[in-house]
């Protein structure tokens, strides 16, 4: 018996890249149908609920309502009506359970009905040859040995049959009589390649999805024709239509995609490729619709993968929408299941940093891995990537799974949101850049593990900060108004997320970056060997955009003077962390509109640089007027960094609209960049009241009490003013006092955060035993006369930090008193920036 070669450094595929050394498009449309399965369920489950026990969670909600009010917040509603919430989690998940449950049933069932339907039978002593051929070649392919059908006929093709832990090869008569033994090794080589790739299961479950899925997708349609309700059943169909063509979509693309995978693992392992490539020559091909809907490729694609493999790893717009509306369908389901599993935690924010850690990561790995084994294959094979096309399709992907969501109860119109589409698309952009990026530099990698791993790291990141971040931006946006959703995106206690994963993509990219990065194709991979690009000088420009950039609020503090109130010095604040941002997103821009995806790659470890060097300019203003500058560091830095994340995601996909192969010249790129920084920075400063509103324009009295009008020059009895403090006496009668008072609420403050009582607790004791003090702090230090220009500087920093403190911890108690991360975030943010201003008051107390 003729053995299958496997000597690969003399067989044919020994100078073409091994695209199958990452995983392959077949493991991961693996893994979205699987989703598609759950998430389809978890549908049917919602849709169920809403059927049946709709008019049950609509009266909870309602008899959850104060008389003649509403909820004072999306918390306390939550909690209201936390058992019907939960009963339909449970709707949710038992739809889940059920699905898995038909899926095995039908895995088990297959083998059976399709043995009985085509007549196999176990092979007799004539087959013994055919048998033991292979044997031989699992042995070789290292999976365990299958059994063998025998299919009655002489024509026909073989395939793989079965479950779990007991697979079979099914044989035609005349090639299990191993007449030509290449023809077998070829034929059956590419089958047991199948195996090897651990996708016989679920392509048989893909193609019989349909009996799980048809029953579950009708019956919360059939209950809500039963009870008369038309217009629900009708919505509910509707959506379901969607959402089985997008998972026909999925399906077609897994089994379409395993078949050139096993193509190339046979000629991998058994030197089958010119073997496999003539068989396929004699086939026929099928033509115009029949060939559009079959679920194998034609013959002709397949041997143009064998001739050039690259082709296997590409990746494309109809990937990209099944991702992308997976994403949009699958996060409002997890999150309410979720949200009624945490609803006791007692820790904000946590479903929705959990949902989108669960969606994300399994939506961002299948991207940074597809995108980044694309790039690579994309330079093996000297084609352009499919990083426009498949963002364009998560974008597109996006908007059409908000329409089918059944995450509430209440049906109707579907309401379209446009920031998560739009960042999820950022996202793969950001991914793929990085990725053409990392191929080019990939030559010293030493096995594949150090390309893939990072992929799906980089994927999962970037795509878990669009998923946590786009809802509560767009939540903020339409309920409150760009004035909170500017205090959220300027305030790096709420971006912490953003921030750790912004650092970890630009670690990634500078590595990218180093200096003795090899552009010769990995040894892992083969094939040929291509130039990789140089962008190594952009972080230069990115720097120096950064610098100019740092320039602007120091001349601006310059020429402009000290800021004329307290909400002044905030909204510079905020103006300059929002400007850092701004900056991020153009380098983003410049850089991937002038140098591609590469450009894109190498912006992410420049783009923090460069806005961290423009808030830096901050900090140089406020040492030079004798501020302490690290008692702002980390809320400026932190906020600059995590600003520029969440805008770098929403920015990126303005570049799918750049038409082209971008090949601009670095001092193009530092030229526009700089220009570009400086007008967001700059601008940013001169609207800030606009852009950055933050707080009120005037902090001159303290939070809800009416600012006094000024006496009228005609009153016969106008008020006495004070008596002026003289400066011997400024220690004794006004900085004691004062000091009194920031002991008595920092003392306070200290034992309300040592004991942790709950939210409604602590915003009453904020309000009854700390911001009365300050409010007597505040008045009391506008009350102060004063007539040396010295003390009187001095008294200024006391009485801003006064009326800053109210300011600030006015916004915490609203903060916890509404469970809103954002506002407490920002609160807390005042209350640093108010304690810099009474440093600087105690220091210069000292010099009295």
């Amino acid at each position: 018996m003729t053995s299958p070669t496997t000597d690969l450094t003399r067989g044919p595929m020994a100078t073409v890249p091994r695209v199958l050394a990452l995983p392959s498009s077949t493991t991961l449309r693996m893994l979205l149908v699987a989703a598609a399965l759950l998430v389809t369920a978890m549908f049917v489950g919602t849709a169920v609920y809403n059927a049946l026990l709709g008019q049950a969670w609509t009266g909870a909600y309602y008899g959850c309502l104060p008389t003649g009010a509403v909820l004072p917040s999306s918390t306390l509603q939550l909690r209201c009506t936390a058992p019907e919430e939960a009963r339909r989690a449970w709707f949710a998940l038992g739809a889940a359970g059920v699905a898995v449950l038909l899926a095995a049933i039908v895995v088990l069932a297959v083998p059976l009905v399709v043995a009985r339907r085509q007549g196999l039978r176990a092979p007799g002593p004539g087959y013994a040859r055919g048998v033991e051929a292979v044997a031989a070649l699992a042995g070789i392919a290292g999976v365990p040995v299958p059994g063998v059908l025998i299919r009655p006929g002489s024509r026909g093709q073989p395939f793989c049959l079965g479950r779990p832990g007991r697979h079979m090869v099914v044989l035609p008569r005349k090639l299990a009589l191993r007449g030509d033994p290449a023809t077998f090794d070829a034929q059956v080589g590419h089958e047991i390649a199948h195996l090897r790739h651990r996708d016989v299961t679920l392509s048989w479950l893909a193609r019989s999805l349909w009996y799980v899925l048809g029953p579950l997708l009708a019956l919360p349609v059939v209950l809500a024709l039963v009870q008369a309700s038309f217009g629900l059943a009708l919505e509910i169909a509707w959506r379901a239509i969607v959402l089985i063509a997008v998972v026909a979509v999925l399906i077609r693309g897994l089994l379409r995609a395993r078949e050139p995978d096993a193509d190339l693992r046979a000629a991998e392992l058994f030197g089958a490729g010119p073997v496999l490539d003539a068989v396929l020559a004699r086939q026929s091909e099928t033509v115009g619709r029949q060939s559009f809907l079959a679920w194998h490729p034609s013959a002709t694609y397949r041997r143009q993968v064998l001739a050039d493999p690259s082709r296997a790893a590409a990746i494309g717009a109809l990937d990209g929408m099944a991702i992308g509306f997976l994403v949009a369908v699958a996060l409002p389901l997890v999150h309410g299941v979720v949200s009624a599993a945490f609803l006791s935690s007692g820790v904000a924010g946590l479903p929705e940093l959990v949902a989108a850690s669960t969606v994300g990561a399994l939506a961002g790995a299948a991207i940074g891995l597809g995108l980044w084994r694309d790039a690579l294959a994309a330079r093996s094979g000297v084609r352009r990537t499919g990083t426009r096309a498949t963002a364009a399709g998560v974008l597109g992907g996006a908007l059409l799974g908000q329409l089918p969501g059944l995450a509430g109860v209440g049906l109707g119109s579907p309401q379209v949101l446009l920031l998560l589409p739009l960042m999820l698309c950022g996202a793969a952009v950001l991914t793929g850049g990085l990725g053409e990026l990392w191929a080019a530099g990939a030559g010293g990698t030493r096995g594949p593990w150090e390309v893939g791993l990072p992929a799906a790291l980089c994927g999962a990141a970037a795509t878990i900060v669009a998923t946590w971040a786009a809802p509560q931006a767009e939540l903020l946006l339409l309920e409150r108004g760009w004035a909170d959703t500017a205090a959220w995106l300027t305030t790096a206690g709420a971006l912490v997320l953003p921030i750790v994963v912004t650092i970890g993509l630009a670690s990634a990219a500078a590595w990218a970056l180093r200096p003795r990065a090899s552009g010769t194709p990995p040894r892992w991979w083969g094939g040929s060997s291509w130039a990789p690009p140089r962008p190594r000088g952009l972080l230069v420009t990115g720097i120096v955009a950064g610098v100019v950039a740092a320039a602007v609020p120091v001349l601006f503090r310059l020429t402009a003077g000290p800021p004329a109130t307290d909400a002044d010095a905030v909204a510079r604040f905020d103006a300059t962390i929002f400007g850092g941002g701004l900056l991020a997103a153009a380098v983003v821009l410049m850089f991937g509109m002038l140098r591609g995806g590469p450009g894109v790659g190498a912006a992410l470890a420049v783009a923090p640089v460069a806005a961290l060097l423009g808030g830096a300019g901050l900090l140089v203003a406020v040492a030079m007027t004798g501020g302490n500058p690290g008692a702002v560091a980390f809320p400026l830095l932190g906020g600059v960094v995590g600003s520029g994340s969440v805008l770098m995601l929403a920015a990126a996909p303005l570049l799918l609209l750049v038409p082209g192969r971008p090949s601009g010249p670095i001092l193009a790129v530092g030229a526009a960049t700089v220009v570009l920084g400086l007008a967001a920075v700059g601008g940013v400063l001169l609207e800030r009241a606009t852009v950055v509103p933050g707080l009120p324009t005037d902090l001159t009295s303290a939070p809800g009490q009416q600012t006094p009008a000024a006496p009228s020059t005609n009153d016969p009895l106008p008020e006495v003013a004070d008596p002026v403090v003289p400066r011997a006496y400024y220690r004794d009668v006004v900085a004691r006092p004062l000091l009194e008072g920031r002991k008595a609420t920092a003392d306070a403050f200290r034992q309300l955060q040592q004991e942790k009582p709950s939210n409604a607790v602590a915003a009453t004791r904020i309000r009854t035993e700390i911001l009365p003090v300050l409010e007597q702090m505040a008045d009391a230090a506008d009350s102060v006369r004063l007539d040396d220009p010295e003390v009187q500087e001095i008294h200024d920093h006391a009485r801003d930090g006064a009326h800053l403190q109210v300011q600030g911890f006015e916004e915490v108690a609203t903060a916890l008193e509404r469970n809103d991360r954002a506002l407490l975030q920002h609160g807390n943010s005042i209350i640093a920036i108010a304690g810099v201003q009474w440093e600087e008051w105690a220091r210069g107390v000292q010099t009295l």
